[in-house]
């Protein structure tokens, strides 16, 4: 098994060596192997006088690890490492005991990924701080976690797994985007009928959808969710638009369409105006995908696609604000401007509900079948009992899927009532079953 490379940015001098030696100790050799400056360094020289092959050994090691931890306290070079660590692909990770003056150096906090603590009142310090609380912080309970740790930050970093990216890929929308494709297709064939045939659509849809996530991801680039390589982010989109043109040529305009509109959804956090309606280009991308599959089975696009892609356009962009109230807490901290943050949980309530009751409206005034409306205002009328935006957005993923089946109902003449008697269970579930006070109930941040 290869070792993790640790580069230790930490002072030279011979007093800071025992704290770094310490430290170390409790490193699996076999799992870790670290590389000390002090050991490496003529630390009881003048630093005025070091050659430049001492600069050049620290930085080999420095590129040739896989991640920086930084002892504090610390001086001018280690300032120099840390920065170098922050504008590379590699994590910076700071471990303090009881060390707080380092606190003082906003830019080296600034470019910190990780602050690992076994000191609970340092723990509190840190949550509180003005630029590390948007950090990742981990309180260990003595140091021979440390190196667990570490693999996990590595881990995390470097193995982008199976899990990671299926995760990634935010599999809880999938169904409702097989919903959509055969939304698509029942609308033209009129007729509920499944084949092997359907599956180049589904996977065209679902590239997409993959290539939407992991670019977002990407972009993102949470510490706490793992990194996002290029090249898996931009293979979903080769796929989908092979598959797309080798059924239809013109399913590229779509997919053009829909790429353009993610590049300009990925500045939602550079701009405020952006921001604050990322959620009509989110609606646009999910009809663009629409578009899409209905050129699947036909040449031409005609006024019932067009009347369902309007519908999915607003659904999409009531489902994204909800997502938005959901964030609505973390997003003011981070200074996000979001429609939610900027006019408040009551307006965007108001807004979802006028946008929901308008699609109700404009669904059945064309398909004249009223039952079609039930999901979306069952999920207006849970507003009236919960703000949780956790429990609303899950609940308006479900939303979408029942309402996606009811249309499908309706184009290959099915029973409706069925499906909303089966969604109504769910919403009653779902609304009702965290009212219920329990000590085993989850609290929400």
């Amino acid at each position: 098994m290869k070792k993790i490379r640790i580069y230790l940015i930490a002072r030279i001098s011979k007093d800071a060596h025992d704290w770094n030696n310490k430290i170390t100790y409790f490193f699996d050799q076999e799992k870790i192997e670290v590389f000390k400056p002090h050991e490496h360094n003529p630390w009881n020289d003048r630093h005025e006088t070091f050659a430049k092959k001492v600069f050049d050994t620290d930085l080999d090691a420095i590129k040739k690890s896989h991640i920086g931890l930084c002892l504090p306290e610390f001086g001018n070079d280690c300032s120099w490492e840390c920065g170098w660590y922050s504008n590379s692909r590699k994590p910076l990770v700071a471990f303090v005991d009881n060390q707080t003056a380092w606190l003082r150096d906003w830019m080296v906090k600034g470019g910190i990924n990780f602050v690992v603590t076994n000191n609970r009142d340092t723990f509190e310090k840190l949550k509180n701080d003005p630029i590390l609380k948007y950090k990742t912080i981990v309180l260990i309970n003595n140091m021979q976690e440390l190196t667990a740790t570490l693999e996990k930050i590595h881990k995390q970093t470097y193995q982008n797994n199976f899990m990671h990216y299926f995760l990634n890929a935010r599999p809880y929308s999938w169904i409702d985007l097989v919903m959509l494709g055969y939304l698509a297709k029942f609308s033209i064939t009129k007729t509920l009928s499944f084949s092997i045939s359907d599956s180049p659509l589904l996977a065209g849809l679902l590239c997409l959808w993959l290539f939407f996530n992991f670019i977002l991801e990407k972009k993102h680039a949470y510490d706490y969710r793992g990194s996002i390589a290029f090249l898996p982010a931009m293979a979903p989109l080769l796929i989908a638009t092979t598959i797309g043109f080798l059924k239809n040529p013109s399913t590229i305009l779509p997919v053009l369409i829909s790429t353009i509109l993610i590049a300009i959804y990925l500045q939602k956090n550079m701009h405020a105006l952006l921001g604050n309606f990322a959620c009509i280009v989110r609606g646009l991308i999910e009809s663009s995908y629409f578009i899409f599959a209905v050129l699947f089975f036909s040449k031409t696009i005609s006024l019932s696609s067009i009347v369902l892609s309007v519908v999915i356009f607003l659904v999409f962009i009531a489902r994204s604000l909800i997502g938005d109230i959901r964030d609505i807490k973390h997003n003011k901290i981070a200074n996000k401007k979001t429609f939610p943050v900027t006019f408040g949980i009551a307006k965007s309530i108001a807004v979802i509900s006028l946008l929901l009751i308008t699609t109700g409206i404009l669904i059945v005034a064309y398909f004249g079948q009223p039952q079609i409306a039930t999901p979306l205002l069952l999920l207006c009328v849970g507003f009236l009992f919960t703000k949780n935006g956790f429990i609303l957005h899950q609940l308006s993923i479900l939303t979408t899927s029942f309402f996606f089946i009811s249309l499908i109902a309706l184009m290959t003449n099915q029973n409706i009532f069925f499906f909303n008697l089966i969604f109504l269970g769910i919403w009653m579930n779902m609304i009702f079953y965290p009212l219920l006070e329990r000590k085993s109930n989850p609290r929400f941040i």
